[in-house]
């Protein structure tokens, strides 16, 4: 089933071809808000996701190294 309402938009994502992305390496994300809306110019979105972000980070076994809040994206190493 299509949901004619969400409009998704997907970029064009490099990848080296014979490797696997698994493993203890360092990886730098982008990560777009819904529509590019500027959600993270509030204070309190912010204090919200970013405790949230260290949780989920720490339960998968990730070190969160930096990251950046931008108006409407959020950058992590």
């Amino acid at each position: 089933m299509e949901n004619k309402d969400v409009e998704f938009y997907l970029p064009k994502r490099p990848r080296l071809k014979d490797f696997l992305y698994k493993g203890p390496f360092a990886y730098f994300l982008t990560l777009c808000t819904h529509k590019q809306f500027p959600y993270f110019t509030d204070r309190k979105i912010f204090e919200l996701v970013l405790p949230i972000l260290k949780e989920t980070a720490s339960s998968y076994f990730f070190v969160l190294y930096a990251y950046c809040f931008m108006p409407d994206h959020l950058h992590l190493l």
